[in-house]
């Protein structure tokens, strides 16, 4: 299984936080491969600057060098599947790492429910509640 990670995912794993939990940990461990997208930084990155998120995009590309969390490189070709997208919400970096992980077969691990509606097949999105 190739897994990629939310922002909120990639947060919450670098402080500690109980949502990440033993399931999602096994969950983690067993995936072939783990990848965090440039988006997830750009993402950071905006908020960081806006004021809204305490931590720097450098900060965290720091802490996962070396780790088993992998970055992936948004790509033209990952852009493409965002304009046929259903507007659930407006968030322009989540719908981006929906479509990025449609493109290259990943399942996208989430903390938000919200994210849920855009996956028909179910193959696309995972939510780490119940894990």
């Amino acid at each position: 299984m190739k897994l990629l990670l939310d922002t909120n995912i990639i947060i919450w794993l670098l402080a500690g936080d109980e949502r990440i939990n033993a399931g999602v940990r096994t969950l983690l461990d067993q995936a072939d491969e783990v990848r965090y997208s440039a988006i997830s930084l750009w993402e950071i990155a905006i908020k960081a600057g806006n004021g809204k998120l305490n931590l720097k995009a450098s900060t965290v590309m720091g802490r996962l060098e070396g780790t088993f969390v992998k970055p992936l490189a948004v790509l033209p070709q990952h852009t493409l599947p965002v304009q046929q997208m259903p507007k659930h919400h407006a968030d322009p970096f989540d719908r981006l790492l929906i479509a990025q992980a449609t493109v290259e077969g990943f399942t996208l691990i989430t903390g938000d429910r919200e994210l849920q509606r855009y996956d028909a097949s179910g193959n696309v999105i995972k939510l780490i509640y119940g894990l």
